[in-house]
């Protein structure tokens, strides 16, 4: 708005009284553009937090990947390491049962092997039996062992004789000093001719192998 416009409104106004309405009206322009300033420095101000915050969203997010994986790693190597202990407390009583056996086996030799680790488990259930609680090693093995035919009889040169009374020359004999039923035999017939074409009656055999009973 200038002087003219303030004349053409108001033909009567004085100098004076049209300078104050265009310092009235200049006021209003100064307030308007510095509320417009102001708003446009707020918006700016606004964006640039925005702006903060999106950065700082995506770092965290990123972050929070490579905790989910480190985590992961954690729980793998916590599991490894639970399963390692676990076999290494297996390891280890394994060979205390083993050397407090020994201990009580002394001199004496087993028919079989089988019959061994059979008196080996039988020993082992046989600790850990609340019944027994109070009693040695070599009553344990006594009370497993006595009156039973598990060891072989030492010859004069010092070695197992391990057939005859008492001894073993066979699994079945084995298993049955140990009160097992024998392995059952299963027949098993094979024929072989001399030409895939020929004619002629096949050679024919038959073998016989065991399995558990």
């Amino acid at each position: 708005m200038t002087r003219d416009d303030v004349r053409k409104t108001f033909p009567e106004a004085t100098d004076e009284q049209v300078k104050a309405i265009m310092d009235l009206h200049g006021a209003d322009i100064e307030r308007t553009k510095g509320a417009a300033g102001a708003d446009a420095a707020k918006l700016t101000a606004l964006q640039n937090e925005l702006d903060e915050a999106k950065t700082t969203i995506g770092t965290l997010e990123a972050a929070k990947a490579d905790a989910d994986k480190l985590q992961a790693e954690i729980d793998r190597y916590k599991q490894a390491e639970a399963q390692r202990q676990e076999a290494e407390k297996a390891a280890q009583a394994r060979a205390a049962l083993e050397s407090r056996f020994n201990a009580v086996v002394g001199d004496r030799k087993f028919v079989h092997d089988f019959v061994r680790q059979g008196v080996l488990g039988e020993f082992e259930k046989a600790l850990a039996d609340k019944a027994n609680e109070g009693k040695g090693d070599a009553a344990i093995f006594d009370g497993l062992t006595r009156d039973k035919d598990y060891f072989a009889s030492m010859n004069p040169g010092g070695k197992p004789d391990m057939g005859g009374i008492g001894g073993v020359s066979s699994d079945d004999d084995a298993r049955a000093i140990m009160g097992l039923p024998p392995k059952k035999k299963r027949r098993i017939t094979i024929c072989r001719t001399t030409s895939p074409l020929s004619r002629s009656t096949p050679a024919c055999w038959t073998r016989y192998t065991r399995t558990p009973a």
